[in-house]
């Protein structure tokens, strides 16, 4: 009886050592999401760096395909919208108005220009802008599109 036990006990240890860490697959964990405003409201001096883990999910709702924003990206939550500028020229056709888009900051820079916070790389130094741009190598280790999110933002009216 006792060699019994013992056998069904060394069949079941290779099971009882499998664990999350043993799976082949990557598991995403979930992330925290902040809005925009909670990011606009970190930037307390002319240019500050993101140190922590944020994640802004957001719908670009405007991009360089008239030359208007050049090298630029604007972005929108249901809390309100931020610049961010990348050195590369034709984002529209990657970021259309309308994508769904997830902007890790980490790593990142706010600041101010014109009375409007953005959010870029480090600066150059000695530069006249708080923020420098994003450069198109280190693009996807920021923003990553989701294109299962997509969707055309809608103007609101407002009510007076």
């Amino acid at each position: 009886m006792k060699a019994t036990a013992y056998i069904k006990l060394l069949l079941l240890l290779p099971i009882a050592a499998c664990d999350r860490s043993t799976k082949l697959a990557y598991e995403d964990e979930p992330e925290k999401v902040h809005t925009i405003v909670y990011l606009k409201s970190l930037c307390t001096e002319n240019s500050v760096a993101v140190t922590r883990d944020i994640t802004v999910k957001a719908v670009v709702t405007a991009n360089d395909l008239y030359e208007e924003f050049f090298k630029t990206l604007v972005i929108e939550d249901s809390s309100g919208g931020i610049t961010i500028s990348i050195d590369r020229t034709d984002l529209a056709d990657d970021y259309p108005v309308g994508a769904a888009v997830s902007l890790s900051c980490n790593g990142l820079r706010l600041g101010e220009y014109g009375g409007k916070i953005q959010i870029g790389s480090t600066p150059e130094p000695g530069g006249e802008y708080s923020v420098g741009r994003i450069s198109q190598e280190n693009l996807a280790r920021y923003l990553r599109r989701d294109t299962d999110r997509d969707a055309i933002p809608e103007p609101r009216s407002e009510e007076r």
